[in-house]
């Protein structure tokens, strides 16, 4: 017949019930609390947490079986299999195992729930099961299958409820909850399989392998429990403090580190701070506190704030991609720009990002000062003659686009180099500062006022009614000109004149313009300066516009020439260079002088081009030579308002392979006037090539002593006005002598022009002049071999 394991409670020793109970409780709470441990945990450290959390748990939930049973008095002695009990033991244990590696495995996923705690119900039903395979009594266990797959489910279910609960944290003490709800699934597991048993008895009792008091063994068995519960929690609690400290003094190492940095590093997840160090602090203007929690967009500009929360949100970047820049709300007054660079790292056990953030005000600053000194007029902050090229490229195009026409204002201050003699350059730069306030002052946002050099201003009237626009702007600048300037306690009166160019009336193209306003203003300080002047060509005997046209068809096609005039040596007479001289015969007006096609030349922006044609041809001319002589060539005061000459002609040397040395440039007084300080530099320049230079028309000139000072001449050719009186006016023959004798102190070679008797050369020749050229001894010839054969002659 069989009967019932289990039918009542009353059957049971209820303390013993109660230590099972406080077993199972404290088991499942410290196997939460290392399972809690583990989650937070990484590597080795993570597993060691995870294997306690199994142990603990399987003993616990072990012990409450064997206690259950111990307190169980069906009225029969029974005893229990050593064996047997060991493993179920050991199978209680490493079925957690599994459960609880699933659980932390990954993110927080609803199925890892589930499967967690089917494996750790399930894991406790085969601990059971297995441990009443050891049990031994009077009769044979028999099973009812139904019975044993509902306690298996219940403990499942509970197993998977108390998971879920500690998941969601339902409840401020969801461990304590989740542990009574373990402890539950292990109470159901044991009662609901006690009764799934059922014993037939048997004839001759079977022995038990060993046979204790029931009370002795299960406190045995619960002070075991209890003991090894206390002492894993006792090791891990070490441990967990020494890892504390570790951590600790790794976080405080680490904190001092980040603080030692000059970057900015911030930790953010999904844009929310989670840490800063000290820099980042001190760049956002708040403490660590402060910032934690908050969102790190909010202190951007929101102009960028948009744009950082969609960087903070989106994937990473490799860590090699370029640095983002965004700024940042002032702080003290003033808006950090940064760069930042994010890579994903591991914060607290959880994913988090790691932000680099490196303040580049300064740079940026830096590179806006760059970039202003690189468009700008380091003295005055007016345009320079970079950016003022390309406003005028762009003036230009918007009055070709349908706009009205515009206007080139050039400005010479008048006046301005007493002051720079008398008060020095300091005054002068301070005067140039306030002229530059006074014009910015009077213009319009649309117009772009530069210094082009020294004195020089120039200003670009787009979009105007002209030439009305232009002329009532002129005649602001002067009146603001010509009031008093205080600068230094001192009170400066100056004026300026100024020549005016309109597009497309008087030119076609930026370069051509300037010429044109450059040409106006010339007529302007010709008129008695403080006058503006508008660009027209110079009226002559031939009509501008006819001979201009005609000038341009011959230059196009060629029609121009050189004549080469020999220059001699005084004593011996020899040929010891020739100066190369500019020829147009038209088909029709015959032979032009160039006293009349070379100003309208420099009227219209021409000389440029032909300054070139015969620099080239010259250079080019030279280089054949057999002889190693020396070519001059006349140039242009309009081509010195080209700031790339020295460049130019550096190139044309080397382009026909013509040394420096041998090529002589002249030039008169008069494009000294008003400009000495950038002729001086571009002089300089020229005679750094190793290019000579020669002053032309020596004598008739303003200042010309003072010109031998402060410019780097080689030479001096006495104008022929001298020459011409040197045998019938004793005064010009004391004053050439002077000259020789100034140009031998001075180290300067001498060359008279004009000579034209026997006379004039013996009277040269007795003054001590190095060399002599006219028509005595030479006419302009087509080439040099053809001034050869007539010097000859």
């Amino acid at each position: 017949m069989f009967y019932e394991l289990f039918q009542y409670p009353a059957d049971h020793n209820l303390r013993l019930l109660a230590l099972a109970l406080l077993v199972g409780m404290a088991g499942t709470a410290s196997a939460l609390a290392m399972l809690r441990r583990a989650q937070h945990s990484t590597g080795f450290v993570r597993y060691l947490w995870l294997c306690g959390a199994a142990v603990i748990f399987g003993l616990g939930d072990w012990s409450f079986h064997y206690i259950a049973m111990l307190a169980y008095q069906p009225g029969f002695s029974f005893g229990f299999i050593p064996a047997l009990t060991i493993i179920s033991l050991v199978v209680a244990m490493i079925g957690a195992l599994p459960a609880f590696a699933v659980l932390i495995g990954g993110r927080r996923k609803a199925w890892r729930t589930i499967l967690a705690g089917a494996l750790l119900g399930g894991a406790g039903g085969t601990m059971y099961f297995t441990s009443m395979r050891g049990v031994l009594a009077p009769g044979i266990f028999v099973y009812s299958e139904p019975r044993v797959a509902v306690s298996v489910l219940f403990g499942m279910l509970f197993s998977i409820a108390a998971l879920a609960l500690r998941r969601f944290r339902i409840a401020p003490l969801n461990e304590l909850a989740a542990s009574a709800l373990l402890v539950c699934g292990i109470i159901s597991q044991h009662f609901l399989g006690m009764t799934a048993v059922s014993i037939l008895p048997l004839d001759i009792p079977r022995q038990a392998s060993f046979v204790l008091d029931q009370t002795s063994f299960a406190t045995f068995i619960a002070a075991t429990s209890m003991t090894i519960t206390i002492m894993l929690g006792f090791a891990g609690t070490q441990f967990d403090s020494h890892m504390h400290r570790l951590l600790a003094r790794e976080a405080r190492r680490a904190t001092r580190l980040a603080d030692a940095a000059f970057e900015g590093l911030l930790v953010h997840r999904d844009g929310i701070i989670l840490s800063v160090n000290r820099a980042m602090a001190d760049l956002l203007g708040h403490s660590e506190r402060e910032l934690t929690g908050k969102s790190f967009a909010a202190f951007a500009m929101p102009t960028d704030q948009e744009r950082l929360t969609a960087s903070l949100l989106a994937p990473i970047s490799p860590p090699s991609a370029r640095p983002e820049e965004y700024t940042l709300q002032p702080v003290d007054g003033r808006a950090p720009v940064i760069e930042m660079m994010s890579r994903n790292f591991e914060h607290e056990g959880r994913p988090a990002t790691i932000v680099a953030i490196r303040d580049i005000t300064e740079r940026k600053l830096a590179e806006r000062r760059i970039e202003h000194l690189a468009h700008h007029d380091t003295l005055t902050g007016l345009a320079n003659r970079l950016l003022f090229s390309d406003r005028l490229n762009q003036a230009l195009a918007l009055s070709d686009r349908g706009g009205n026409a515009a206007a080139l204002i050039c400005l010479d201050l008048d006046k301005f180099k007493p002051v720079n003699d008398q008060y020095g350059h300091a005054t002068g730069d301070a005067l140039l500062i306030e002229v530059a306030h006074r014009i910015a002052g009077l213009i319009r946002e649309t117009d772009t006022a530069a210094r082009m050099g020294g004195d020089e201003f120039a200003i670009i009237q787009p979009l105007a009614e002209q030439p009305d626009g232009a002329q009532a702007l002129a005649l602001r600048l002067q009146a603001a000109l010509e009031a008093p300037f205080y600068v230094d306690g001192h009170q400066l009166n100056i004026g300026t004149s100024i020549g005016i160019a309109l597009y497309p009336e008087n030119a076609a193209e930026p370069a051509s313009l300037m010429r044109a306003a450059d040409e106006a203003l010339y007529r302007a300080k010709q008129a008695g300066r403080g006058q503006h002047c508008f660009y027209a060509a110079r009226p002559g005997t031939i009509p501008p516009q006819s001979l201009e046209g005609d000038l341009r068809e011959a230059l196009a096609a060629g029609h121009l020439s050189l004549a080469y005039q020999p220059v001699f040596s005084a004593d011996s007479l020899e040929i010891a260079s020739f100066e190369a001289l500019i020829r147009w015969t038209h088909e029709t007006r015959g032979i032009v002088p160039p006293s009349r096609f070379i100003p309208l030349a420099e009227a219209n922006g021409m000389i440029h081009d032909i300054g070139d044609f015969v620099l080239e041809s010259a250079c080019r001319e030279a280089a054949s030579w057999e002889k190693k002589l020396t070519i001059s060539v006349n140039l242009s005061a309009v081509q010195f308002n080209d700031p790339l000459l020295p460049e130019r002609i550096a190139s044309i040397l080397a382009q026909s392979g013509l040394p420096p040395d041998r090529l002589e440039l002249e030039i008169t007084e008069t494009m000294l006037l008003g400009h000495d300080d950038s002729v001086l530099t571009s002089l300089r320049a020229i005679h750094a090539l190793g290019v000579k230079v020669a002053l032309d028309d020596f004598g008739v000139g303003y200042s010309s002593f003072g010109y031998l000072r402060r410019f780097p001449f080689d030479r001096l050719k006495i104008d022929r006005s001298f020459i011409n009186e040197l045998c019938s006016d004793d005064k010009a023959d004391a004053i050439i002598a002077s000259i020789i004798h100034l140009a031998d102190e001075l180290g300067l070679q001498i060359t008279a022009e004009g000579v034209e008797s026997p006379a004039q050369l013996a009277r040269l020749q007795e003054l001590g002049c190095h060399q002599v050229q006219g028509y005595l001894l030479g006419h302009p010839a087509r080439s040099a071999q053809q001034a050869f054969y007539l010097a000859a002659e």
